[in-house]
């Protein structure tokens, strides 16, 4: 369903598929409440989770959260174990 990969950044992202988005909007909200987008370009946004700012990209319906720091690496490891919870 998902897959949380660790980036050379050494930061993370969760991968989905499309029709797997609402059930990672649904653990956000259940998690962190609901999230604030910040920006939107063309193929991707700029998403506030909890305390933490990602990158959502959705280009070829291969949706992904990109996390750039150490909070959003937590958020998205707790999106990923709650999902996995739900398999």
């Amino acid at each position: 369903m998902v897959s949380l990969l660790r980036l050379g950044s050494g930061h993370y992202s969760l991968e989905f598929r499309s029709e797997d988005a609402p059930f990672i909007q649904a653990a956000i909200r259940e998690l962190f409440g609901e999230p604030r987008q910040l920006n939107e370009y063309a193929v991707s946004a700029t998403v506030t989770i909890g305390n933490a700012d990602f990158t959502y990209y959705y280009e070829w319906d291969d949706p992904c959260l990109i996390s750039s720091s150490s909070e959003g690496d937590a958020v998205l490891t707790a999106i990923a174990q709650r999902l996995s919870q739900n398999d």
